[in-house]
């Protein structure tokens, strides 16, 4: 047996993703193991079916037809030379017998690619073709790879970084070897650690950028350098008017120019309210489409009269354009709860702060109204809530006026309805308990908006979308969700996986997912460790009014207590808010966070213990400096030992707290200032405001305030 005809060297061919070679994944070869030998093709009906991969037989597949080996060494491999010389003579084989070379490439000890040829028994000089070797190394089996940045957009001479992550059947892989390329060198390289540099090429144009693992498993993303802008155009949204503390009917939208007129894409348009209305924008920077335009939305501030938003051009302040809004007067916003009379009655009521305007809503069955948590439609016109639907709780809408109801869920256990930013769909925790920190689903439904007549049955399987389902491989997590207020249609949600081939622990990781059910995308990696271990995450989460963050609580495999967590969404980055102080016993930590209307605190309820009594009181704590202040001082004075039965919130203008309280073992409602941090503050500044005072026979519970 003699090598190819080139030379006196057997040449080894790596397979590799098309426009990439072993320094795309700095792979270095030290060693090539070889393994000749006989196999029997004797009644081996597969030995003759053409086999699709290239060489004959695989190895796996003669495994128990060996008959004898003929070599079996390993060799030096020259990394410069690409060759291994190799001669060996044959011996003679009896009929019905083949022999197979097989080849294993290795870099210090670890198998990398492996190929085999089948050798026919002929006299002579056999010469063996160039052997394709393919990659079974680690990471192997991925089948799929996800870049952590999204599209970017750059300017010339700019250094970027990039970063990814493998996975199999969903679960990232602890080790695979990524590498990069572009799809235009003249334009940007990038080297194998993933650090890309901007040609002048690049200007006015994109670039792909594309990480892959050696199996060819790819994903891509795009680097823009925008050309230079000329001009800046009002396209819509301008002269607009709505209440104040409230979003713009119509986002705001420029269209930006380049020379000649054409629209520019991939230019930064920051976009910055005038005045000290309070008025702030939903993105302030914003990157321009493929047609030149950008929007933003606008939340009014509270002070009634006009206000101005400028757009400007981030690379020429110069270039620039802006937008008229008018302010109107607030719209009244009554506070929801539940009272009832201990199981005798209940009734949904409403109030407004000052005490004025205070009705029943909707009386409706007592069974289970600790979870049946109302929640206002933003324009306060419906409120959804969980009520009993005979075998189960499921989801009711009635009409502020309280002249109509109708049970949009009947078919399922729901709780913790929750209508999306424009008020067209209802997300619920569906098809399990309403405690169910461990396990549960998310549901969203639509037609919420139509004839109350109509709704009767209307969020029933067949017509709403079991969001959690759509999470590939991953059937098991909590039902928290939060819905994004910047972008209407898109919502949180979270699934976990058992590592159990690995840490042997639970994991949480946050999607974002459209109220379609289609968009699944990771919001959170895929494993979030702040140091401790990977996260497990408990109970609701909240979304911030900007769209940026998304507060979480969650435990990891060394403390009972749940703390509270920040994920930023553009960066993807998991930072601690809070450690819980070391709980008494049962379900403990920092729970139920809550976003400040202006997103720059969080309301939190702190529990000591549970199951057996309850000791908890509510805390906020300042997101710029991490101060907690503690603006609750109930201790163990609650009526339940459940803390998923508690509610708190915020006023719309964030002045005001809404916080559960008891009196006498009654069940109550307080209006709190926001800025208590005393036990005597506390206690001179609540305000009763619901029905319930610790002398009648009521109770008070589930209060909320905003949509």
């Amino acid at each position: 047996m003699e090598p190819s005809s080139q030379g006196a060297a057997l040449r080894l061919v790596p397979v590799l993703p098309a426009g990439s070679s072993m320094a795309t994944f700095n792979l270095v070869v030290d060693s090539v193991y070889v393994e000749l030998y006989v196999y029997d093709t004797t009644g081996c009906v597969e030995c003759g079916v053409a086999i699709p991969r290239a060489g004959g037989m695989s190895r796996s597949a003669v495994a128990g037809r060996l008959d004898t080996l003929l070599l079996s060494e390993s060799y030096y491999w020259d990394p410069a030379d690409q060759t291994l010389p190799l001669r060996f003579e044959l011996p003679e084989i009896p009929p019905g017998h083949l022999i197979e070379l097989y080849i294993e490439m290795s870099s210090m000890g670890q198998s990398l690619f492996y190929g085999y040829q089948d050798i026919e028994p002929v006299l002579g000089t056999v010469r063996i073709p160039a052997i394709d070797l393919y990659y079974y190394g680690p990471g192997y089996l991925a089948d799929s790879i996800a870049i952590t940045q999204g599209d970017t957009i750059a300017q010339v001479n700019d250094t970027l970084t990039f970063d990814a992550a493998a996975f199999q059947g969903g679960i990232p892989l602890d080790t695979a070897y990524i590498g990069w390329r572009t799809t235009d060198s003249t334009k940007a390289v990038i080297s194998y650690t993933g650090q890309l540099i901007v040609r002048p090429a690049l200007a006015g144009s994109s670039v792909g950028v594309i990480a892959m693992v050696p199996n060819s498993v790819s994903d891509t993303v795009f680097v823009t350098v925008p050309a230079t802008a000329s001009a800046i155009q009002k396209a819509s949204g301008d002269d607009q008017t709505a209440p104040a503390q409230t979003l713009l009917p119509a986002p705001i939208r420029v269209r930006v120019l380049r020379s000649g007129g054409l629209p520019n894409a991939g230019v930064s348009v920051r976009f910055l309210p005038l005045g000290s209305t309070g008025t702030t924008v939903t993105d302030s920077i914003v990157i321009t489409d493929a047609q030149g335009y950008a929007e933003t939305g606008v939340v009014l501030g509270a002070i009634v009269g006009g206000v101005d938003v400028e757009a400007m051009v981030v690379a020429n302040t110069s270039i620039k354009t802006s937008f008229h809004a008018t302010i109107g007067n607030a719209v009244s916003a009554p506070i929801l709860w539940v009272s009832d009379s201990f199981g005798v009655t209940a009734n949904l009521r409403r109030v407004l702060a000052n005490g004025n305007n205070r009705a029943t809503v909707m009386p409706f069955s007592p069974s289970g109204i600790q979870q049946s948590l109302p929640r206002w439609a933003p324009n306060r016109g419906r409120i959804a809530y969980s009520a009993s639907s005979g075998n189960w709780n499921g989801i009711w809408i009635s009409k502020a006026a309280g002249d109509s109801s109708a049970n949009y869920v009947t078919d399922i256990s729901a709780y913790r309805p929750r209508y999306s930013p424009d008020g067209s769909h209802i997300a619920f925790q569906c098809g399990s308990g309403p405690d169910d920190e461990q396990n549960g689903g998310v549901c969203v439904g639509s037609g919420v908006t139509g004839a109350m007549s109509g709704l009767t049955g209307a969020g029933d399987a067949g017509s709403r979308v079991l969001l959690t389902d759509k999470v590939v491989n991953r059937p098991d997590g909590p039902a928290s969700y939060a819905w994004n207020p910047v972008v209407p249609g898109r919502i949180a949600i979270v699934r976990d996986f058992y590592d159990e081939g690995g840490t042997g622990y639970t994991s949480s990781t946050i999607y974002r997912i459209d109220q379609s059910g289609t968009g699944v995308a990771m919001l959170s990696p895929a494993i979030m460790d702040v140091g401790n271990g990977p996260l497990k995450i408990v109970g609701p989460m909240d979304w911030s009014p900007d769209g940026t963050r998304i507060v979480f609580s969650a435990r990891d495999p060394n403390n009972n207590e749940s703390s509270l967590y920040l994920l930023t969404i553009a960066t993807a980055v998991v930072t601690r808010l809070t450690t819980a102080p070391q709980g008494s016993y049962g379900d403990n930590g920092d729970r139920l966070p809550v976003f400040s209307p202006n997103g720059s605190e969080v309301l939190f309820l702190r529990i000591d213990y549970s199951g057996d009594g309850m000791g908890a009181d509510w805390n906020v704590i300042k997101l710029n400096n991490r101060a907690v202040r503690q603006v609750g001082y109930e201790g163990s004075n609650w009526t339940t030992s459940d803390p998923y039965a508690l509610t708190a919130d915020w006023s719309p203008d964030g002045q005001t707290l809404l916080l559960p309280g008891a009196v006498n073992f009654k069940g109550v409602l307080y209006l709190v200032p926001a800025s208590v941090s005393s036990n005597a503050a506390y206690i001179a500044g609540r305000v009763l405001i619901g029905d319930a005072d610790g002398s009648n026979s009521l109770q008070d519970q589930v209060g909320s305030w905003r949509p």
